[in-house]
């Protein structure tokens, strides 16, 4: 019997619907050995050893009993470094010689190829992820306790990167607040000879209505007069095929899927998805990848399906390459594992998330290798007098990918007449617009991975878990698909950069990537790197701990309202429960008070709204007033009356006041005094 170890229960029923009795089989379910979650886990003393335990020690007496009469064992974790780690701890734990093979896909061709090719672990990348864990061990168990030292609240953890994502949204939303709205104005002008088009002023700022005013005076005694105009052809390509981080930033803002999901989803079809009577089969290839390379044979399969179905017109002239690099291992980009497997034709297997990211992996792999999409571009200057205008349009001559890929909108416009040097225009209209300057856009999910991919902050595997655990952890929380820091969130971010700047850097984050990186090139060594780090970063916490006082001080606001024990201002502090009042008294005065929102209560009139939690950690305000008033609302209360029913209140829902009585709905006034 040849047996086969997979971490996952659906991988392994998926590879063994492929093979006959004489294999078996079997899951580790996940991580089955890892470092001590009840202890820190690491003897630092003895060259960062990591001290390991057995997660599940039911699973593990049933690998070792299933392993004995095995002839032969393979193990078919995934092909990354979590992966290797997981093969490495599964042969140490059953203590037999054990093959490593590689599974990029889950396909019966795919899996038999693998298994007549097998080969050892590589320790390199097991030592890699060992490094990474480690790394990740001695930050979360030394730092942590520091905050909850300092913010009385036990539940709070300081990881290595997912804090330099925290500071990067709290930056982001620094520069959102200090931000000052510039007003500008536009000026187009509807012109005619023949067919009517508009022409927008350029060249010249208008900062405020008086100025765009004067400009329009002078600008309509002026004759109109055609100085230049180009025609030309101008192609957009299709997008390569995806890697996890485009594939997480299209499903973000596409599919509005976070970027676990979408790694949930993804996993799922890898594995397999059983479609009738075929069974059970992977439908794309592994999606945690950064390498651009496509197998010949899928590039083959691609053409051969665009020109049998669109024709030769929408097949690029030769094979689209896309990686330029040299890509070590077998990766290749995210793709479907069979072209002609069209989403609509498996529809009904699959899930709607599931048939969403399929179509969306699809279509990307398609077009991919298809003709380029062509415009009309034109393009004309106009004089008058001394002021010049520019009129553009872009016209879709042929559709060529986006035949496929509808999901992509494009420009089609109506395209500007095609007219003469020195044709004189008529004036027909003109017309002024005022606008405002904004400041760059909070992150969404998809956004956040491409900032953390472009300044080399994590890998394909960890993106996902990075910003999952900000959102789990309150530190950030998402608004209308924005990342936007908590008050918690804020306060653990003054502090990590504050006492560990060297550590929380993104400069510092990337090279400990890089140096990741290197080990698994073999080109250093684990505890080399774990030295490196620990030195200065153990020079931060003691610092830290000595100015614990002083941290403490940092973040404790002194407020203008008073106690009414004693006297003295009311200052705020953080506990388990967030922040609260207290008397600057303390400990001679122990008075507390929570933190209202100033506004009343419409139902007694006499308390005002206080942000609570319920048990499972859902927000809702009430009455301080309680338990006298148990007046609650779910949604944030604004000091706004209904426009409806005179109701004194409003709460925010999304992007728009809502009534809490009569349920009319207004939109929500911006700071330039503008709707949304």
């Amino acid at each position: 019997m040849i047996l086969i170890i997979v971490e996952s229960p659906t991988k392994a029923r998926t590879i063994q619907g492929f093979l006959d009795k004489s294999y078996k089989v079997v899951s580790s379910k996940g991580h089955i050995i890892d470092l001590s979650p009840k202890s820190f886990g690491v003897d630092v003393e003895d060259d960062f050893t990591p001290q390991y335990v057995v997660l599940k020690k039911d699973v593990a007496n049933e690998l070792k009993k299933v392993s004995v009469n095995a002839d032969s064992i393979l193990l078919a974790t995934d092909p990354d470094r979590e992966g290797e780690a997981i093969a490495y701890h599964i042969q140490s734990l059953i203590k037999k010689p054990a093959n490593r093979i590689l599974i990029y896909e889950m396909t019966k061709d795919a899996v038999q190829s693998s298994i007549n090719n097998p080969g050892p672990i590589d320790f390199a990348k097991v030592e890699a992820q060992q490094a990474r864990r480690i790394l990740d061990r001695l930050v979360g168990y030394e730092v942590s306790p520091l905050l909850w030292k300092v913010l009385n609240k036990k539940d709070l953890s300081a990881g290595r990167v997912q804090s330099v994502a925290l500071r990067l949204i709290c930056e982001k939303e620094l520069e959102i607040r200090n931000f000052k709205p510039e007003e500008f104005w536009e000026i187009k002008c509807k012109l005619q000879d023949g067919k009517p088009f508009f022409a927008k002023l350029v060249g010249v700022k208008l900062p405020n209505g008086k100025e765009a005013e004067k400009v329009e005076k002078e600008v309509k005694a002026k004759k109109f007069i055609v100085k230049d105009f180009k025609k030309q052809d101008k192609q957009r390509n299709p997008y390569p095929p995806y890697i996890t981080s485009t594939l997480q930033q299209d499903a973000s803002a596409r599919l509005k899927f976070s970027t676990r999901q979408t790694m949930r989803v993804a996993q799922e079809l890898f594995e397999g998805v059983k479609l009738g009577d075929e069974g059970s089969v992977g439908l794309i290839t592994y999606m945690r990848t950064d390498s651009l390379r496509v197998a010949d044979k899928a590039i083959y399969m691609a053409r051969e399906y665009i020109e049998k179905e669109f024709g030769k017109d929408y097949l690029f002239p030769k094979p689209r390459i896309y990686e330029k690099k040299e890509v070590m291992g077998a990766h290749e980009a995210i793709r479907p594992t069979l072209v002609k497997r069209t989403p609509e034709s498996i529809k009904k297997f699959l899930t709607m998330p599931q048939f969403k990211l399929y179509s969306l992996i699809w279509q990307r792999f398609v077009t991919s290798q298809m003709s380029s999409t062509l415009y009309d571009v034109r393009t004309m200057d106009i004089e008058a007098g001394e002021y010049n205008l520019k009129a553009e349009s872009t016209t879709l001559k042929f559709d060529g990918f986006t035949k496929v890929c509808k999901i992509i909108v494009d420009k089609d416009e109506e395209p500007i007449p095609e007219l003469n040097k020195e044709t004189e225009l008529t004036l027909l209209q003109i017309i002024k617009e005022q606008k405002f300057t904004k400041p760059k856009p909070r992150y969404t999910e998809g956004t956040m991975v491409r900032e953390l991919e472009s300044k080399g902050i994590g890998r394909p595997s960890t993106y996902a878990p990075i910003i999952s655990r900000i959102i789990e952890k309150e530190y950030v929380k998402k608004i209308d698909g924005k990342l936007v820091p908590t008050a918690l969130g804020e306060i653990i971010n003054k502090i990590l950069v504050s006492h560990f700047p060297n550590i929380f850097n993104v400069d510092f984050t990337r090279k400990m990537e890089e140096d990741l990186d290197k080990i698994e090139a073999k080109e250093t060594d684990r505890v080399a790197v774990l030295k490196t780090f620990y030195k200065p970063f153990k020079e931060d916490v003691i610092e830290f701990k000595q100015a614990k006082s002083e941290v403490k001080e940092e973040i404790t606001e002194i407020t203008d309202k008073k106690c009414e024990l004693c006297g003295k201002p009311m200052v705020i502090k953080w506990g388990k429960y967030g922040k609260f009042l207290a008397c600057s008294g303390f400990p001679e005065c122990k008075n507390t008070k929570p933190i209202t929102i100033n506004i009343k209560c419409p139902k007694c009139d006499k308390g005002e709204f206080i942000e609570k939690k319920t048990k499972k950690g859902k927000i809702f305000y009430s009455c301080s007033n309680y338990p006298d008033c148990k007046f609650a609302l779910w949604y944030k209360p604004v000091a706004t009356q209904c426009p409806s029913c005179g109701y004194p209140i409003m709460v925010e829902k999304r992007d728009k006041l809502e009534c809490p009585r009569c349920k009319e709905k207004t939109e929500i006034e911006k700071r330039d005094g503008k709707k949304k």
